[in-house]
């Protein structure tokens, strides 16, 4: 597509690989993004070497800059390449810490994309308060013309703290739209029989905390209303029905909620053969870094439900997605995994009769 037209699609994509590649599945996603959009910007915070640069370059515009920031510091970068970004129709902002459409992103971004909204996720969380998880974000027209976006990442700063990233930058972003009367959705509607299953998961994981690192929660039908479970986590195997069209590499690398890894990569590889190609080599390749990065040291689920740091819980990944690329991990901040989506709560952007209303 072309960026001509005043009526367009900018997306702006974070891109991260410790090796300085750009892996197959990665490279999968930006060929669809790059069909279902009129301009696509990549930000890198890898050491690109002259392949995989010319690989970048051939999905749309390449920036590269130093690995600081999070996520956020990337897509922030990627506005500021573009000028007069705030004219674009539409806007997304997404990144590698991925692997999908398992449907294809023209489908996801044209019918099947929320109605009546102004700005939607892939999911939404309720932790701290109710927003959109940063890996997948789209905001309309009312949300891009409102100028608050453009004050947002005009006032970016780069934070090396994660948990900052996300209070600040990953938080802030909905509560400030959603402050100003901008209307959030949610791309997963959560049905009740997930619901149950995801709070069963997330109930079980939270066992293995001692008593002092369990983070309160609601009791009752508000344990349903106010979730406090990350969905990408606890619901990935919605994939296999279309209602959640990516899986998050956490799940398939860290197994925060002790699903399975193994199982579920061979489940995910039979089920999308042409998606997961190369996926599991590049989890070997990057585990050993992404696992230095955030500071873990080996798979450990319960530390993968309470967080990277120790003592009170902390919300392991609300992608701030803080992320940068499928961890734009910032290299001054080791405690950190790059992202910022963090065991928040799950998604909808209003339930049909048999779903329950799960996000506001």
């Amino acid at each position: 597509m072309t960026s001509s037209s005043s009526s367009s699609t900018l997306a702006v994509f974070a891109h991260f690989d410790p090796g300085g590649q750009v892996a197959p599945h990665v490279q999968r996603y930006l060929a669809q993004l790059r069909d279902a959009v009129d301009r696509l910007v990549v930000v890198s915070t890898a050491k690109l070497d002259a392949a995989a640069r010319g690989t970048l370059e051939g999905f749309g515009d390449l920036v590269e800059r130093e690995n600081v920031g999070y996520d956020f510091y990337s897509w922030k970068t990627g506005f500021d390449h573009v000028r007069g970004w705030d004219r674009y129709d539409r806007v997304v902002i997404c990144n590698d810490s991925v692997v999908g459409p398992m449907r294809p992103l023209t489908e996801i971004l044209g019918d099947a994309a929320p109605k009546d909204v102004d700005f939607w996720g892939m999911t939404s969380s309720n932790e701290l308060s109710p927003h959109v998880q940063s890996w997948f974000v789209v905001f309309e027209r009312d949300a891009v013309g409102s100028g608050l976006l453009h004050g947002f990442w005009g006032a970016m700063e780069p934070v090396s703290s994660r948990a900052e990233v996300i209070r600040r930058y990953e938080v802030g972003l909905s509560r400030l739209l959603l402050t100003a009367g901008l209307r959030m959705g949610t791309y997963l509607r959560v049905r009740t029989p997930a619901a149950i299953r995801a709070e069963m998961r997330h109930r079980v994981a939270l066992q293995r905390l001692p008593i002092k690192d369990r983070p309160p929660r609601p009791t009752g039908l508000r344990t349903f209303r106010d979730p406090r479970w990350n969905p990408t986590y606890v619901l990935w195997d919605e994939v296999f029905d279309g209602r959640l069209p990516f899986v998050k590499l956490d799940v398939l690398r860290d197994d925060p909620y002790d699903i399975g890894k193994e199982e579920a990569l061979a489940r995910l590889e039979a089920a999308y053969p042409a998606e997961l190609t190369g996926v599991r080599e590049y989890l070997e390749r990057t585990r050993d870094e992404f696992r230095r990065l955030r500071g873990l040291h080996g798979v450990d689920p319960v530390r993968g439900v309470h967080g990277s740091h120790g003592g009170a819980w902390a919300a392991p990944d609300a992608d701030g997605d803080a992320e940068s690329g499928e961890e734009n991990r910032d290299d001054t901040a080791a405690t950190g995994d790059g992202r910022g989506d963090g065991d928040d709560g799950a998604a909808g952007d209003g339930a049909a009769d048999d779903e329950l209303a799960v996000s506001r």
